[in-house]
């Protein structure tokens, strides 16, 4: 299954088509920004994605036959599996606290490794380690990358990040409350 790929469209801010493709099970975007085009490989098909001089209709049907040709060739079970993905009703994997207990330790080996002095990360965890160390918190990341424990720590990096920007360093280690939000 993971060698099937299959294209679908999706429009970018200025209206062009723009290819993006379905590998294994998850989406891989390409983004171009407004005017410009070029050529995607995938596997040993390349994609021609659309510029300001091509006709775009032509290349959405094109690449409307290519996904409807590619979802006929997987099986009802792996079709099944790329459209609850796509759909973002995957089935869940089973919880038991042994496996949470692994994933949570593996998070913490990854969120060590990342940890620089001075990133949001790092000032939060100075501030209030036990907001930043707080169960609840690290499972919400794990969870919404299905137990991967790498990606689940990179997302909480770039989170704190995140919020740093957003809302100061003084909140990096506070839930966001309403009155922390402004008209801005």
């Amino acid at each position: 299954f993971a060698s099937n790929i299959i294209m679908a469209n999706t429009q970018n801010k200025c209206g062009n088509t723009m290819s993006s493709g379905l590998q294994g099970c998850g989406f891989l975007l390409n983004n171009l920004p407004c005017g410009a085009s070029g050529n995607v490989n995938y596997g040993n098909q390349t994609i021609v994605q659309s510029s300001s001089d091509r006709n775009t209709l032509q290349e959405k049907e094109d690449l409307d036959r290519y996904l409807a040709s590619s979802m006929k060739g997987l099986s009802v079970e792996d079709r099944t599996i790329a459209l609850e993905e796509v759909h973002g009703a995957a089935p869940v994997e089973q919880e038991d606290s042994l496996m949470l207990i692994q994933r949570l330790g593996e998070m913490e080996s990854h969120l060590a490794k990342l940890k620089t002095n001075g990133s949001a990360y790092h000032i939060a965890w100075t501030e209030n380690s036990a907001y930043v160390s707080d169960r609840n918190l690290r499972l919400m990341f794990l969870r919404s990358n299905r137990y991967d424990s790498k990606a689940a720590a990179e997302q909480m990096i770039r989170f704190f990040e995140l919020k740093k920007v957003l809302f100061g360093a003084e909140k990096l280690a506070k839930d966001i409350v309403f009155q922390d939000l402004s008209a801005d």
